[in-house]
């Protein structure tokens, strides 16, 4: 999940990725400016086909995928023939013992938004089959630089979570650059949609969690209409070096280490929207 950059081209398969510090160099607060942001929603996000990007591999946490995939106006399954698939297949081969297996996140870079203090993530999801997927994950950032937003210091906000296979919802702490286990069960039902709403907020001006740097709340994560995660705090991180401000959310999947090349996993996504 520390983000690379790659152009996507529709029904292309990718092979090669860069560090979005590359991408982000240059994105200083002249070129983003810390003024009012008003509340937007970005409806519909998987019928968008362009400004998608990827981080692939140790980016994500993982090891390099041999491709990824990404496809749009997916009719089967669908809840309005406008679906979009995401995907990855395993690495030819691995050092064995293999102890991280192919991970890829899509994300969006929907701007600097830094006045913003609240976002909320909702879609459906519809997996096939889990076998091979350690987790899926969904994350929702802002990264501020310092006078901006109401932090002190260049700041990176990660508001991730995952879905662990046969385990739990975890929520990220950007401070420590690790999970933290809610200990509420993560459960889903196979080739059916699923609702999935998750909000969360910061604090203008807040730095009581670690190391001066405001606490992230995870406000609830939602499933099918049910409220299995509430009131979780973490602690927001330092902004690595280069980066500049934006602010969006990612789309992730991890694979098993045992995933190589005679493996593909893929989740589809509809109706999503994010409000920043």
């Amino acid at each position: 999940m520390r983000f690379k950059t790659l152009p996507i081209y529709i029904g292309l398969i990718f092979t090669l990725s860069y560090c979005v510090a590359q991408a982000a160099e240059g994105q200083d607060s002249e070129n983003h400016p810390g003024g009012v942001h008003p509340l937007t929603v970005l409806d519909n996000f998987n019928e968008i086909t362009t400004g998608w990007q990827q981080c692939t591999g140790s980016c994500a946490g993982g090891t390099d995928p041999s491709a990824t995939f990404q496809y749009f106006n997916i009719t089967d399954p669908s809840l309005d023939d406008k679906a979009m698939e995401l995907g990855l297949t395993g690495p030819d081969s691995c050092t064995s013992p293999c102890k991280t297996g192919p991970n890829n996140g899509w994300y969006y870079d929907t701007g600097a938004a830094d006045s913003n203090t609240t976002f909320d993530l909702v879609f459906y999801f519809y997996v096939s089959s889990n076998t091979d997927v350690v987790a899926l994950e969904f994350d929702q950032f802002q990264y501020l630089l310092a006078g901006d937003g109401g932090v002190t210091q260049n700041t990176r906000l990660y508001w991730g979570t995952q879905c662990v296979t046969g385990g739990d919802w975890d929520v990220w702490n950007s401070y420590t650059g690790s999970w933290v286990d809610t200990g509420e069960s993560c459960t889903y039902p196979l080739g059916e949609w699923n609702k999935v709403n998750i909000e969360v907020h910061r604090v203008s001006g807040d730095t009581s969690c670690s190391g001066g740097y405001p606490c992230m709340y995870y406000n609830y994560i939602k499933l099918k209409g049910t409220t299995v995660v509430s009131d979780e705090k973490t602690s927001a991180g330092p902004l690595p070096s280069g980066w500049g401000e934006q602010t969006g959310f990612m789309l992730q999947l991890d694979g098993t280490p045992s995933c190589l090349s005679s493996c593909t996993i893929s989740e589809y996504i509809d109706e999503g929207s994010f409000t920043y």
